[in-house]
Parts: structure tokens; sequence; C-alpha cells
């Protein structure tokens, strides 16, 4: 079984430099075009399933990726909540919280405003990923979020990715594969070219 995991196309939020967490907000023009180019790498293939945040972002980027689909949607997959930073540019939390905000970003830790930990996401995350292992799939399509993307990854390798060590470009494709065990297959894609090498 194979999980086709997309992180959402550019969002206004992202436009903006705001803070998303569990915001609805929408894909700008570019984010739509992020889509589709995430549409092409996965062209020809057939998902079995199909699931997606409940986010608004995450549901248009599917949609315009897999026209037609309608995923299910989980609330497992969201972003890391952010508590009191929902939709405030970056700038005036840093203005209003100083180094709080700084050290909230960095360790993933929006408990102190409200938020999530990232322990609290990994566990929402893992739940996901140990329920694909008994799917009746062979190709999953998941449409979610980098933060969403990054706790798969910790749960695949078994160990913690520095939050800064990583980047997923919007409307990018990162592939995990479960036999007996899971594998990361691919990651961050997003050029053409490698459909023949990696999305088999």
């Amino acid at each position: 079984m194979k999980i086709y995991a997309v992180r959402h196309g550019e969002s206004e939020s992202n436009r903006d430099r705001r803070f998303s967490g569990w915001s609805q907000v929408h894909l700008t023009e570019a984010g739509r075009r992020d889509a589709q180019r995430a549409g092409e790498l996965l062209a020809g293939l057939r998902f079995d399933r199909v699931y997606a945040s409940d986010l608004q972002r995450a549901l248009e980027t599917a949609h315009i990726a897999l026209p037609g689909c309608e995923p299910e949607q989980r609330a497992q997959l969201r972003e890391n909540d952010v508590g009191a930073f929902q939709d405030r540019l970056v700038t005036e939390c840093r203005e209003a919280y100083g180094e709080l905000c700084d050290r909230c970003v960095q360790e993933r830790d929006f408990t102190p405003v409200g938020g999530e930990n990232r322990a609290m996401m990994y566990a929402r995350v893992a739940a996901f990923m140990r329920e694909m292992e008994t799917a009746d799939a062979r190709h999953v399509a998941v449409f979610c979020h980098e933060g969403t993307i990054k706790r798969m990854l910790d749960f695949v390798l078994g160990q913690d990715v520095a939050p800064r060590a990583i980047w997923l470009a919007n409307g990018s494709v990162t592939v995990f594969s479960f036999g007996t065990r899971w594998r990361l297959d691919a990651f961050n894609l997003t050029q053409d070219i490698w459909r023949q090498e990696v999305l088999k």
C-alpha cells in the first residue's frame, strides 16, 4: 500500500505570512496552480481511497488535483493548532509575545497560547497511520498540511525530525509505503519528471 501525501497549495495565510492553524482560509491563484501541478504528478494513478483534512485549503487542493473526487474528511489530518496565534500575522505575534512566539514555532509547542504541542499532533496523525496499516487499499491519496506530513515522517522514521531541518513545498507530493513495515519512498516531489521513477 502506498500513501501519496499532498501538501495543500499556497493559501491566503501562506501568502500573507499569517499563522493558519485550524482557520478556514482559501487557496490563492498561485495555490490553485500548485494544486493543478500536484494533479499532474498524480495523473495515471487510480486511488482506492482519498482522504483530506477538513480544512478548506486541503479540500480545495483535493478537488483541483483530482477533479470529481469526494475525499473523506478527517480532523486528524489538520495542521498544528496554534491557539491564540491563529489568523494573526507572524510579525504581529512576535511583537505581542516576544521570545515566546519564536519558542512556540521552534519547538512546535503552542500550548502556552492555547494550542497543541508536537506530541498532541503526533498522536492524532499516528492514529491515522496505524489505521492505514489495515486498510484494504493499494493507492491512497491524502491532502493535508506541512505539519501533518512532517508528523507522518516522524511516525515512519521512528524519530523526531527537527522542525527546521526540512521544508515542504506547497503542492508537493510525499510517498510512504507499507508492507510489513513503513518506508519513505519519496519526499517533497514537485517535478513531473519523477513520475515514472517514483509514483508507480
